[in-house]
C-alpha cells in the first residue's frame, strides 16, 4: 500500500493520468483485500465465541471509543503513545 500510495503521488507531480488511474486501482484492490482479510479474522473469532460472549462482543463493538477502539484496545494506541 505505501508502494502504491508513493508512486500515486509521483504520478499527480508528474501529471501522469494513466499511472493515477493505474495506482488508484492498485489501491482499490489493496483496500478490497484488506477489508477482506480483516472481516475474515473476526468472523473466525466471533465464531468461537459461546453466544453470551456474542452479546458481549457486540456490546462493546457499539460502545464506540470507549470499547475495544478506545485507548489501548483494537486498533487504539496504549499509554504512552
Amino acid at each position: 500500500m505505501q508502494t502504491a500510495r508513493a508512486t500515486l503521488q509521483t504520478a499527480i507531480e508528474n501529471n501522469d493520468t494513466a499511472s493515477i488511474t493505474a495506482q488508484a486501482t492498485q489501491i482499490g484492490t489493496l483496500t478490497t483485500q484488506e477489508v477482506e482479510a480483516q472481516s475474515t479474522a473476526q468472523a473466525a473469532f466471533y465464531a468461537i465465541l459461546t453466544a453470551d460472549q456474542q452479546t458481549k462482543y457486540k456490546q462493546l463493538l457499539s460502545a464506540g471509543p470507549g470499547g475495544f477502539g478506545g485507548p489501548g484496545g483494537f486498533g487504539g494506541h496504549g499509554p504512552g503513545h
